[in-house]
């Protein structure tokens, strides 16, 4: 049985991206990854990441939705992250995500942010009786002295990567700022949330950093984070990219495992890929 949001694949669809630890492989027609856990002391642990649908006990499913082309995506200038607000094009792109899902949510989570917000209102309109909370499933703002003033993504770009160069998963770029060790918490953090959820599945509008440090910390351990990890998790994100309003299915079995696919963008038309 297809699932609600499980739209036959198309051409149109952005081919999926996978971290090099991550090896493809399939069981049940469900994508299933072997993760490699690389412990502290260096020492690399291959693990199967996944099980079958119908085995265990306490699965969770959530839908990790990566919010629709910005004003910001497009390289317009803007000043505050929270009020950033879609294009054109990315509420065509969020209208079409909405169409694709063929059965309610059990819930419907948006960060703070209005990008979010926008991107999830179809949804929320297609499926009125559904609840909308917002959790802290918003961007990771790591450099909060370019806010109040109107900059673009080329123009912070050299602020950004300063920051992930000097690899100091402690450091704050001054108030309002959070580290990269209090963003591998709210992820961890929210994981935590999704697997007490009593009912699934979970649409969680978000953005894509945020789903990657999700990914991330599935695969590692749930210690503080080194230096060494930061770069690691930025060679990730550069590596894994998300275009905008795909979807990562994420299923956890309740025992600290879980299983992935990624990246899903077959319901929207190729002229509205964006974000790749």
């Amino acid at each position: 049985m297809r699932s609600p949001m499980s739209p036959v694949r198309s051409s149109a669809e952005h081919p999926t991206k996978h971290y090099q630890t991550l090896k493809p492989g399939s069981a049940r027609g469900e994508h299933r990854h072997a993760i490699s856990r690389v412990s502290r002391t260096g020492r690399r642990e291959d693990r199967v990441f996944a099980r079958p649908p119908d085995e265990g006990m306490g699965r969770m499913r959530a839908w990790l939705i990566r919010h629709a082309e910005s004003v910001a995506n497009v390289g317009e200038a803007t000043e505050d992250p929270a009020a950033i607000s879609l294009t054109d094009r990315g509420r065509a792109q969020a209208v079409h995500l909405a169409a694709s899902i063929s059965a309610p949510p059990a819930l419907i989570v948006t960060s703070a942010y209005a990008r979010t917000k926008q991107t999830a209102q179809p949804t929320l309109e297609r499926f009125p009786g559904t609840p909308h909370e917002e959790w802290p499933v918003h961007e990771f703002t790591y450099l909060p002295t370019l806010h109040g003033r109107l900059s673009t993504v080329a123009e912070r770009r050299p602020m950004v990567e300063e920051y992930w160069r000097r690899a100091d998963p402690r450091h704050t770029d001054g108030a309002g700022a959070e580290s990269f060790a209090g963003l591998l918490a709210r992820a961890h953090g929210v994981l935590e949330r999704i697997q007490r959820c009593a009912d699934e599945p979970i649409a969680v509008f978000t953005h894509g950093i945020f789903i990657q440090a999700v990914l991330w910390a599935l695969m590692t351990e749930p210690v503080p984070p080194t230096g060494p990890e930061m770069r690691l998790f930025r060679a990730f994100t550069q590596a894994f990219r998300l275009p905008n309003t795909a979807v990562v299915d994420l299923r956890l079995d309740g025992n600290g495992r879980g299983s992935i696919q990624g990246g899903r963008i077959a319901h929207l038309p190729s002229g509205l890929v964006t974000g790749d």
